[in-house]
């Protein structure tokens, strides 16, 4: 139980932050977008460049870039942190585990009445 706690408690919240920071440097997001989340001019201040904490942790400003990817860099698809392969690794993956940790509970209560 405490590998489960562990699992979606914890561990995911690192993962899931993990993701959005690696999207930002993979993107090179604080080269195109200030800390709205807008596409910036190439002439602003450093003090207006989006940083890598406000797009992990501020979900408008993430929106925002994220709609902006999607129009502005013509995306087929809106563009989403969580790609299949990574819900298959952070979201199928820790599912399968608790169905089976829940099997092995309920056997083991069986097995004891």
């Amino acid at each position: 139980m405490i590998g489960l706690f562990q699992m979606w408690y914890i561990w995911n919240r690192i993962i899931v932050v993990r993701s959005r920071i690696l999207d930002y440097h993979k993107y090179g997001m604080d080269k195109f977008f200030d800390c709205a989340g807008e596409l910036k001019a190439t002439a602003t201040s450093e003090s207006d460049f989006l940083y890598e904490t406000i797009y992990a942790c501020d979900r408008k400003v993430r929106s925002n870039v994220n709609n902006n990817i999607s129009m502005n860099w013509e995306r087929k698809s809106r563009f989403r942190n969580m790609r299949m392969t990574r819900f298959k690794q952070d979201v199928i993956i820790p599912i399968t585990m608790t169905i089976i940790w829940v099997f092995y509970i309920v056997y083991s209560f069986m097995l004891v009445t």
